[in-house]
């Protein structure tokens, strides 16, 4: 009979490694999928950043062959054009070579953006979108740029209630 309580000792024993055991290999395969994921998501995300940066690279570029050296009023709307979608960004950009290198064109540039821009967002324009585009024109060019970008998170009435006067 001595032999069932040591029996059942060693087993306890045995179970209590088995379980420690158990967790150890749990926690290097949690580490291990984690470290996959990060590296897979990493990956994707410097992948979204490097076509980011293409194309606020395509957007300098093309800007600054048709115009020359960039305006203060052009310089800060490159970040949110890069922004766009590819296929409005193409659009934009066939407008922009479209207009004159002077200084006419270097003017019709952010006037272009802000039309595109609210057209995107908002759908088709009209005249609360006319006397908006004003509005918008009269902002500094980091606080245009700054709206831009932020444009998705804003309701229509509320940029109407904004700048719709």
């Amino acid at each position: 009979m001595a032999l069932a309580p040591l029996f059942q000792q060693k087993l306890e024993e045995a179970i209590q490694q088995g379980i420690q055991q158990g967790v150890q290999q749990g926690i290097q395969q949690g580490v291990q999928q984690g470290r996959q994921e990060g590296v897979q998501q990493g990956r994707q995300e410097g992948a979204q950043q490097g076509v980011q940066q293409g194309k606020r690279l395509i957007v300098e570029n093309l800007l600054r062959v048709r115009f020359g050296e960039f305006s203060d009023r052009i310089l800060p709307l490159v970040e949110p054009l890069s922004g766009l979608p590819s296929e409005d960004l193409t659009l934009l950009l066939l407008q922009f070579s479209q207009l004159s290198g002077d200084e006419l064109g270097v003017e019709e540039v952010p006037r272009l953006v802000v039309e595109a821009f609210l057209k995107l967002r908002f759908g088709e324009s009209d005249d609360d979108f006319a006397r908006m585009v004003e509005s918008l024109l009269a902002l500094s060019s980091d606080e245009l740029a700054s709206l831009l970008l932020q444009l998705s998170q804003v309701s229509r009435d509320d940029f109407l209630a904004r700048f719709g006067e």
